[in-house]
């Protein structure tokens, strides 16, 4: 019941706070949320507790337990949606002096290609795309030339995938696609100048959605897409 769901969340708050007090791993939190979540209970409090639990960490514990949820979504097919939630918390407490955050970005962005047919066409990809965004703002030490190719990579196979097939997401899949590369176009533009090659592909790809020739979906008749599009559009043609 609701009554039920507010107070395990609450419970789960409130040992979050206090990580350390007893003899539970990060593991265990992890493990507990994924009930959780597969419970009902909605991400946006609990996210809120295992940052506190994650934020806990040194950073040698950080590094252990960040590389055991890469290969744990290598290696298991379901919660996917789960464990781009947990991703995403572990993406915002990178530290600029650690040596490992670019390498464990560089590292869990190949993940998530790798294992895209996993979350294509769900809200894991809708989650995974505001988190990029959400790090081209907050935390631009992270984005090697490297790392923007790879996230310019999962942005063309999102658009592929939305070329196959509609559902229910795909409105909203467009939508966190275009404003995530409007803001790689507004920061990183600088790191684009040999690669427009790649830019247009995506354009194309972006364009060809739209199109009824390519499938009469929900894209197709959404005037919400169109004008996306044409902001990121405008966006390219802007001058630096």
């Amino acid at each position: 019941t609701e009554g039920d769901n507010v107070a395990k969340t609450s419970i789960f708050l409130l040992f979050s706070k206090f990580p350390q007090t007893g003899d539970f791993s990060i593991e265990y939190f992890e493990a507990l949320y994924i009930v959780l979540r597969d419970s009902g209970i909605s991400s946006e409090e609990l996210l809120k507790g295992l940052g506190n639990v994650v934020s806990s960490l040194t950073q040698e514990e950080f590094s252990k337990s960040f590389k055991v949820l890469i290969e744990s979504f290598n290696e298991h097919s379901d919660n996917s949606l789960y464990f781009v939630e947990l991703l995403s918390i572990y993406w915002k407490f990178f530290q600029r002096d650690s040596p490992d955050s670019i390498k464990f970005f560089i590292n869990s962005l190949s993940t998530v290609l790798l294992n895209f047919h996993k979350i294509f066409h769900s809200q894991g990809l809708i989650h995974i795309l505001h988190s990029i965004k959400a790090l081209l703002v907050e935390k631009t030490w992270i984005i090697t030339q490297y790392g923007l190719e790879l996230i310019i990579t999962l942005l063309s196979k999102t658009a592929d995938s939305l070329l196959i097939s509609n559902n229910i997401h795909s409105e909203e899949i467009y939508q966190s696609l275009t404003t995530t590369l409007s803001t790689i176009l507004l920061i990183q533009r600088y790191r684009l100048s040999n690669r427009h090659h790649l830019i247009i592909s995506l354009f194309k790809s972006l364009l060809a959605c739209l199109s009824k020739r390519q499938h009469n979906g929900i894209l197709s008749n959404s005037i919400n897409a169109g004008e996306k599009f044409s902001r990121v559009l405008t966006n390219l043609c802007e001058p630096s």
